[in-house]
This record gives structure tokens, sequence and C-alpha cells, in this order.
């Protein structure tokens, strides 16, 4: 498969399978999974990591709501929800002092 005219991905051949829904390995497109930093006991900081996660997919895609969707599984609604409260909450930290950007020249 050419993705850039300079980079070629060469894939192995594999049996597709399916977890749940998920297709896995043949043709399947690739799918992400990411860890969380959190201790999956403590739900709402788990939940808010997964929120982040989410944020940062949606602005890594140039803001498209619908690969944040399909990427987590979720509705577009609820992807959309789930990105205002990541905003919501990234934007109060930053406001309260918690968060201290990194200084220039670091």
């Amino acid at each position: 498969m050419t993705i850039r005219p300079y980079r070629q991905i060469i894939r192995r051949k594999a049996r597709q399978i399916h977890v749940g829904s998920l297709a896995v390995g043949g043709d399947a497109l690739i799918s992400v999974q990411s860890m969380t930093n959190t201790l999956t006991s403590d739900a709402r900081a788990t939940i808010d990591d997964r929120d982040r996660a989410m944020l940062a997919l949606y602005l890594k895609t140039g803001k498209n709501i619908d690969a944040v969707a399909k990427t987590f599984g979720v509705s577009m609604n609820t992807a959309y929800l789930r990105i205002r409260l990541a905003q919501a909450a990234d934007y109060q930290s930053r406001q309260a002092g918690l968060f201290e950007p990194p200084s220039e020249g670091i």
C-alpha cells in the first residue's frame, strides 16, 4: 500500500479475525489501541484520560469528529460531548494555574 511516494508500507499477510465487532488482520483497516495513564480502579480519572485522548485525536485529525467517533466506537454525539468536556476541563485547569505550559527554550 502506498501512502506517500517516498515511503511504501508493506503489510504482512494475516488471517482476519473479529474481536467483538472489530475486524483485525487481513485486509481490515489498522485499529488503534491506547493505554491509560491511570489506575483503572479510579474510574473518574480513567474516563478523564480517555476524554483527553479523544481531544488529542480530534485536534490531530484536523477536528474530524467522525474519525474520533469511529476510532473510539461511539456515536458522533457522544464523541462531540466528551471532546467538549475535555476542552472545558483543560481550560479550567489552565485558569486555575494547575497547568503550566513549557517555558520557551526548553
